[in-house]
Formats: C-alpha cells, structure tokens, sequence
C-alpha cells in the first residue's frame, strides 16, 4: 500500500480524476468581482464534453464555458455565492467550444488547504440534458392530453392493481370509479375477462357511448381509458 500523500498516491488519485465520468473543474479563489475565478484543471470528461483542451482553458475565467444562455439571475446567483464562498449547487447550461449549450448539474465547494494558506473552488458535476429534455416533452405531453376533449385516464398497474396516474380536467369521476372496478375488483375483472384482453393487446370498448380501455405496452402495464365528446 502506497503511504498517503506519496507522489504514487497523488498520481493514482489524478488519474482517477481524470478518468472519472463525472465532470470535474478546479478553478483558483479569485472572486467575479476581480475576474475570477481562473481556471486551472478540468478533467477528460468535462474537456470532452466541451470540445476544450485544458491548454484552452487553464488561465481563463470560468465564464468562458457558461453559456450566454442561461438565466441572469441564475449566474448572478452563483457570483454572489462565489463571492461570500457559499455552496453552488445548480443546474446550469455550459458552452462547447461549438457555441452549443449542454445542460449541466453541478456542485461547486470552496477547497482549503490549512497548511500552505491556498485556496480554490471545486466543482462536480455531470450532463443532464437528455433528463431536461424528457421533462420538457413530458410537461408538453401532459399539457396536450389535458387539452383532450372528453374523459382521458391514464393507469399503470402497481403491485397488483391499477392506479390512475392522470386524469384531464374533463375526466369524469363516476367513469373513473367504473374503470377502477373494472380493472381491481376481483369478480368483475375474472367476470369480463378485461385483464386477459387488454395483456393480449385488444382495445376494449366498454360503454355504449364509447369509453374505450386501451393498452399502451405488450403486457398491459399501462392504459389508457378514454371517451372523446361528442359534438
């Protein structure tokens, strides 16, 4: 075992720094209000994602790779953190080299070394554009299908039953209570056999006035219960 603080042990923890798949940016104590802070390392996941070398970067302030886009009031927030050497916890957009912003969770901690008086700030972060992505169209989704005319549900089976997860603002709570039966009371569900029919990809029409049970997956683990209005 190699002593700690041994240049052995320095170069294991670099490497595994810089290996790491999370991003990794030191940057020195310099406050925004006297240009900084400058950075000084950034690990081969951030580089990569940036489209930087380090060469590129070592020596400019971290603004360099803060997109234009992001909220002002949310980097004003970070310089003011960085300034009284608070805790940024944040998700912001970062900039390729390209020009392209990349959504970014990151948390940034001010690192001090007793021994020698230096300071510098630390900051950890990872990619998380394909999440604000997803929770964009789901948000877009969602407010489609509550425009839906009509009762619309949405169930997904959870332990055994089915669970309502949505319901539009036209849903219709005594067609909700009918579904629910439907699909979790033992006697109806083995009487009719909807479950069997629906695992087996049917569309089942349920109500004259055309409530209709639609699967969603191959095995039935969501639905989609709906009765467009009539005009």
């Amino acid at each position: 075992m190699c002593p700690y603080g041994s240049d052995m042990h320095v170069r294991l923890l670099s490497r595994v720094v810089d290996e790491a798949s999370d991003f990794v940016l030191v940057t020195d104590f310099t406050p925004p209000s006297q240009g900084g802070p400058f950075i000084e390392y950034a690990n081969q996941s951030l580089l990569h994602a940036t489209g930087f070398t380090l060469e590129e970067l070592a020596g400019k302030p971290y603004g360099a790779i803060i997109a234009d886009e992001n909220d002002p009031r949310a980097i004003e927030t970070i310089a003011e953190n960085l300034e009284a050497a608070r805790v940024n916890e944040k998700e912001i957009l970062l900039r390729r080299k390209d020009g392209t912003p990349f959504w970014v969770e990151f948390t940034g901690k001010p690192l001090r070394d007793d021994g020698s008086g230096l300071e510098h700030w630390v900051s950890v972060g990872r990619d998380i554009t394909l999440r604000k992505q997803s929770m964009e169209q789901l948000a877009a989704l969602m407010t489609a299908m509550d425009a839906v005319t009509g009762h619309l549900e949405i169930y997904t089976l959870d332990g055994g039953d089915y669970t309502a997860v949505f319901r539009n603002r036209e849903a219709d709570s005594d067609i909700s209570e009918l579904v629910d039966m439907l699909l979790n009371d033992p006697v109806l569900r083995d009487a009719t056999a909807l479950r069997q029919r629906l695992s087996a990809g049917e569309s089942v029409t349920i109500t004259a006035d055309g409530l209709q049970i639609r699967p969603c997956d191959s095995n039935a683990a969501t639905l989609v219960c709906i009765r467009q209005k009539v005009s």
